[in-house]
C-alpha cells in the first residue's frame, strides 16, 4: 500500500472545498442584499406614512389649503423635509430628502369639492435598480359631514 495522497485526490478535495465556499459566499451575498433592500423598503414606507399623517394634520388644520393645492394645474408636490412642510415650488421631485437617497412626491387629486385623493410616492435607487413605496388615501372635509 502506498502512503500519502495522490495529486488527483488533493485536487478533488480542493475542488469540493472551492464549490462549498462559493455556495456559502453566494448565500451570504444574497442575504445581505435582501437585508439592505428590506431596510430601504421599511424606511421608504416610513416616509410615506410620515407624509400621510402630516397631510391629515394639514387637512384638520385647513381644508382650504388641501383643496386649493389639489385644484392647481400641477398637483404634484415634492416633500423634501422630514417632517414635511409644503414646498415653495411644485412639480416632479428631483431633490432628495436631506441625508438620504429618497425622493418623496405627493399627488393631490380633487374628486369632489369636499373629497381629495392623496397619493404619496417615495423612490430610491440602488445597485439593483429603481424602487418605490407608495400609499394612497381619500380625504374628506370632515367639517361638512
Amino acid at each position: 500500500m502506498s502512503k500519502g495522497q495522490s495529486l488527483f485526490e488533493v485536487l478533488f478535495v480542493i475542488a469540493i472545498t472551492a464549490l462549498v465556499l462559493i455556495g456559502v459566499i453566494s448565500i451570504a451575498t444574497v442575504s445581505l442584499r435582501n437585508a439592505v433592500y428590506s431596510r430601504d423598503q421599511a424606511l421608504a414606507t416610513g416616509y410615506t406614512h410620515e407624509a400621510m399623517e402630516w397631510i391629515r394634520a394639514e387637512r384638520d388644520r385647513s381644508w382650504e389649503n388641501i383643496a386649493t393645492r389639489s385644484a392647481s394645474p400641477n398637483n404634484v408636490w415634492c416633500l423634501i423635509t422630514s417632517p414635511p412642510t409644503w414646498p415653495i415650488s411644485y412639480g416632479n421631485c428631483t431633490t432628495f430628502i436631506p441625508g438620504t437617497n429618497y425622493k418623496r412626491e405627493v399627488r393631490l387629486e380633487t374628486i369632489t369639492d369636499d373629497t381629495v385623493k392623496i397619493d404619496v410616492f417615495v423612490s430610491w435607487s440602488d445597485s439593483e435598480g429603481d424602487h418605490y413605496a407608495s400609499s394612497s388615501a381619500v380625504l374628506t372635509d370632515w367639517r361638512v359631514l
